[in-house]
């Protein structure tokens, strides 16, 4: 069994922290944050933030998660949780 890790700059990890304290509006949000972390396969910078952060001015508050959540119930056996995170994100992206 493989561990997800993440790997991210000192900047982005203040303001996801300042995320999870003041804009973000329920777990599934921070889950969702953790597993584009792990999708992005790389350090993480100030510059991926938009792009590991729910929009909000896409679909409103809370949708996104709502949308991962949904789209996890069809994670192919034997896909890791990161390897769809991809595809979730794709999906996302082209709506």
């Amino acid at each position: 069994m493989s561990v997800d890790t993440i790997s991210l700059d000192i900047p982005l990890l203040i303001r996801l922290l300042e995320y999870a304290r003041e804009d973000s509006q329920n777990d599934m949000q921070l889950h969702v944050i953790a597993e584009n972390l792990v999708a992005l396969g790389r350090v993480a910078t100030m510059k991926d933030y938009a792009s590991v952060i729910p929009s909000k001015k896409k679909r409103g508050a809370g949708t996104y998660a709502l949308f991962v959540k949904e789209h996890m119930k069809h994670r192919p056996a034997g896909t890791t949780a990161a390897e769809y995170m991809k595809v979730i994100a794709k999906k996302w992206h082209q709506n």
